[in-house]
């Protein structure tokens, strides 16, 4: 049986509404036919880790924007690298400076590099297969 929002909502929440980042997990449980009981359980166990995150915004686990920014870089070198097009060189080039230049900037910080490490090795890949087919 699904839960309808509202009659949850007013029921359990007083008319408050589910935080937008918890109500994807409202919609799964419903959807997958969780009684209102288990949807309950979930939705407020959510909701607490929320509020411990909003009272410790430091402690919130996060993807870094250069990490997401620098994988779309490396997706559309490797577009152009299967299309063949002009430029890629130095377009691995800039790729891998700017890689570098995250990396110091995370050791600085003390944040985690192995995620943008691993960009780095793949551009490094990339460079290289680049150069050999420069070399045809």
């Amino acid at each position: 049986m699904k839960v309808n929002i509202s009659d949850f909502q007013d029921k359990y929440l007083k008319g408050a509404l589910i935080p937008e980042d918890i109500m994807a997990q409202f919609v799964d449980c419903s959807l997958r036919g969780e009684t209102e009981a288990e949807i309950r359980d979930t939705v407020f166990e959510e909701m607490k880790i929320e509020q411990f995150y909003q009272a410790h915004p430091n402690l919130r686990p996060k993807t870094e924007w250069e990490v997401i920014t620098l994988s779309a870089f490396l997706i559309d070198l490797m577009k152009s690298f299967i299309n063949r097009e002009d430029l890629l060189t130095e377009k691995a080039d800039e790729l891998a400076r700017k890689i570098n230049l995250t990396i110091d900037k995370y050791k600085v910080n003390q944040q985690p590099t192995s995620e943008i490490e691993y960009l780095y090795e793949t551009t490094m890949w990339l460079k290289e297969e680049i150069y050999k087919l420069n070399e045809q």
